[in-house]
């Protein structure tokens, strides 16, 4: 099975377009839909087994009348991500069944469609009664039958058990993170105002403040927070104008939302007085005077007079 980046094989993306022409006269299509989290995963790694469970349904991958969808790192884990409708290749799969022109959906596991428990058996159940599709699930037992007490218990036990293993990791990231922060250790990428030792195994080190870096933050914060109250737009536009170093590296690349970012982050907000500089001067924006408490607020956050704006 042949995959390209943007989901569906040129042919494929004609077919859909024809189905969509022809939906009044009823021609049923079987559905294959694939779906990855990261930019790490392959499809492929997927193909194998959902080859096999086509074998054993009397379906063709590679015939004109079987309609393969793929999203790339699109994670479920992500709230916009959980519905297979607020996914790109998963809303055009979705239209085609409310067409009533799909006839079997085959997904390699029920977490490939939905991970909210609630609202996946929801629309599932109403994918299965309303439009008329067989699911078929290639590691949860085959079709899926809602008709029975039996069958709608195990369906509604695979979806919450999807949803109770993407809670658990969640659980386990934010309690590193915590560990990390409590011994003063990075967590995430690099962040803006930040440096740190790179320990001997090649994980997280110690974190370090940049000065000049450190500066800009607080500047900032204190015109947004401060007596000034200027919006972040407007704090990027003037960093750019003076010509400020961003966050990537060079001059004229700040944006509202990266400088938000900078200012409000996890580990901007934890680590306290002791690691941040006093005063320092930037080359552009002039000495700034940073004070004493660890949390971000408009009250630890102070410029000297002479800093013009």
């Amino acid at each position: 099975m042949n995959s390209r980046p943007n989901g569906m094989s040129q042919h494929r993306t004609r077919s859909i377009k024809y189905v969509e022409a022809q939906a009044a006269g009823m021609q049923t299509y079987d559905a294959i839909y694939l779906r990855v989290s990261t930019d790490h995963q392959t499809i492929e790694q997927q193909e194998q087994q959902l080859n096999m469970m086509c074998r054993m349904y009397d379906v063709d991958p590679e015939s004109s009348t079987t309609l393969r969808f793929e999203d790339h790192a699109k994670s479920a884990n992500k709230p916009k991500f959980h519905s297979m409708r607020s996914r790109p290749e998963g809303e055009k799969l979705w239209k085609l069944i409310e067409l009533g022109c799909i006839k079997r959906l085959i997904v390699l596991k029920l977490d490939r469609l939905y991970r909210n428990g609630v609202s996946g058996v929801v629309e599932v159940t109403d994918m299965i009664q309303k439009h008329g599709v067989q699911v078929i699930a290639v590691m949860g037992g085959g079709v899926v039958d809602v008709s029975t007490a039996d069958g709608f218990f195990s369906f509604w036990s695979t979806m919450g058990k999807a949803q109770a293993e993407c809670m658990a990791t969640s659980e386990r990231v934010k309690n590193k993170q915590t560990y990390q922060l409590s011994v003063g250790r990075a967590i995430g990428g690099k962040a803006f105002g930040w440096t740190h030792e790179k320990v001997m195994d090649g994980g997280d080190g110690i974190v370090h403040p940049v000065y000049e870096q450190q500066a800009v933050i607080a500047w900032a914060i204190a015109r947004n927070e401060g007596r000034f109250q200027e919006s972040w737009n407007g704090l990027a536009k003037v960093l750019n104008r003076k010509g400020v170093v961003g966050a990537e590296g060079r001059p004229g690349t700040w944006r509202s939302q990266s400088l938000k970012k900078s200012c409000t982050s996890v580990r901007q907000q934890h680590f306290g007085p002791d690691l941040r500089p006093r005063n320092v001067k930037h080359p552009i924006l002039g000495t700034v005077r940073i004070g004493g408490s660890s949390s971000v607020t408009a009250d630890c956050w102070e410029m000297r007079e002479e800093v013009q704006v």
